[in-house]
């Protein structure tokens, strides 16, 4: 059986204005062959840039939904403009999906 596939669903591209949250969370799509993967859970890590999860944490889990989705818990942008990249790998998967995202000046 294959390792569990990671693929962006929604939040690729999102801007923040520092030291705000991003307005959405990032969403993932796991599949274990051609179907969803309930109950996989998902690693969410920053990258690089300032933005951060609950509580200053660069890496946070989420498990996926009945359709296979899971979201990642509230992105804070933190304080420094620029590019912020965030990659969410289910566990047992080899290939991270990644996010690029930007924050801007208030």
């Amino acid at each position: 059986m294959p390792p569990p596939l990671t693929t962006v669903a929604s939040g690729n591209g999102l801007v923040a204005r520092a030291g705000r949250p991003f307005t959405a969370r990032l969403a993932v799509r796991v599949t274990d062959g051609s179907r969803p993967a309930p109950g996989a859970v998902v690693s969410f890590r920053v990258l690089s840039g300032a933005a951060a999860f609950a509580g200053g944490a660069a890496v946070a889990t989420a498990s996926t939904d009945a359709t296979g989705v899971a979201r990642s818990p509230v992105l804070d942008a933190g304080s420094e403009t620029g590019p912020v990249r965030v990659t969410a790998l289910a566990a047992g998967g080899v290939l991270p999906a990644s996010f690029t995202l930007r924050v801007t000046a208030d």
